[in-house]
């Protein structure tokens, strides 16, 4: 879940998907950030682009905040749902096997019959 959430561009993708533009036209630069202004004067006013939600200051955007908190969202999400499944199937699922079963039921039928059979032999002495 934490790979997926941090590494991967699917949680911007889905924010940028239902909070700008639903065909993802414009993504790429809305993810990137510009170089702050003391890095373009130093470097003949050229900007450089990094992928990075801040502003010109360097300063964090609102959107990272909130890509944060929906990553942080996705992570608990996404472990409940797998803990849910494994769950899931832990219940579907026995623990012993069908044929297993029925031997251990016919031994116990088998050791009651013995312990019937042994009792009425020892009334009869």
């Amino acid at each position: 879940a934490f790979l997926i959430a941090f590494t991967s561009s699917f949680v911007p993708r889905l924010y940028y998907r239902y909070t700008r533009d639903n065909t993802l036209s414009g993504f790429v630069n809305f993810t990137l950030a510009t170089s702050p202004e003391s890095y373009s004067q130093q470097h003949h006013n050229t900007s450089c682009r990094y992928q990075s939600f801040r502003d010109d200051k360097g300063e964090y955007l609102p959107e990272y905040f909130h890509l944060l908190a929906i990553r942080l969202s996705f992570v608990i999400i996404f472990e409940h749902v797998v803990f849910f499944i494994g769950r899931l199937i832990d219940m579907m699922v026995s623990d012993i096997p069908e044929e297993v079963e029925m031997k251990m039921k016919r031994e116990h039928y088998m050791a009651k019959e013995a312990l019937a059979e042994n009792q009425v032999q020892h009334l009869r002495l």
